[in-house]
């Protein structure tokens, strides 16, 4: 059995105290990464360059209550643009501000979207020109609809990939080490581990 050795990567950046950096995500050897969920930056640890990216024009208070803020950093193959999508929530109006960033442009546009989901993961993880995010939907009634929601890069459209019938109160989207889509389903007692070994397709 293989084993992964860490890496211990030196990040140069001017750092404050108390400041606070998320890795949100990787394509192609390139990190996206949030300081204090405001500063963005793409870094190329090969060639220790970091890249501060400009604001989205989006003003809002970080760290106010209400406010969610969910990010995802991928690639579009079609136009060669990596991409970085933000995506900010007021839970008290349940309105939603969608912006993309375009490494080519180094600029943002606002993408006309009508949201009324709640994502739970805030950076999504990007498999097969794709960025996923688990969500949920919340129903007048009180429950709740568990899905997997997608952002294609190419076209700029959100979408859902339907669960595997899974069991559990919480779920979780992450990325195998075969690159993969994976889902966690969290019990009080267990976990339950998906893989869908071909992807858009849920009986894989």
């Amino acid at each position: 059995m293989k084993y992964l050795i860490p890496t211990e990567l030196d990040f140069a950046c001017e750092d404050t105290f108390g400041d606070r950096y998320r890795i949100l995500g990787s394509c192609d050897g390139l990190f996206c990464i949030c300081r204090d969920f405001e500063d963005l930056f793409l870094w190329n640890p090969s060639t220790r360059k970091l890249k501060e990216l400009p604001s989205s024009g989006i003003n809002v208070l970080r760290d106010s209550e209400g406010i969610d803020i969910s990010y995802g950093f991928g690639y579009t193959e079609c136009q060669s643009d990596y991409r970085v999508v933000e995506i900010v929530r007021n839970e008290n109006s349940n309105r939603y501000n969608v912006s993309v960033y375009s490494l080519r442009t180094n600029s943002w546009k606002r993408i006309q979207e009508y949201l009324s989901i709640i994502f739970w993961d805030h950076s999504g993880k990007f498999v097969n020109g794709k960025l996923h995010w688990s969500a949920e939907d919340r129903v007048s009634d009180g429950n709740s609809t568990w899905f997997i929601s997608l952002f294609n890069t190419a076209d700029e459209t959100f979408g859902n990939v339907a669960l595997p019938n899974p069991n559990g109160s919480f779920f979780d989207c992450e990325i195998g080490s075969s690159g993969n889509l994976c889902l966690f389903c969290y019990e009080e007692l267990k976990t339950d581990v998906w893989v869908m070994k071909e992807y858009d397709v849920a009986e894989s």
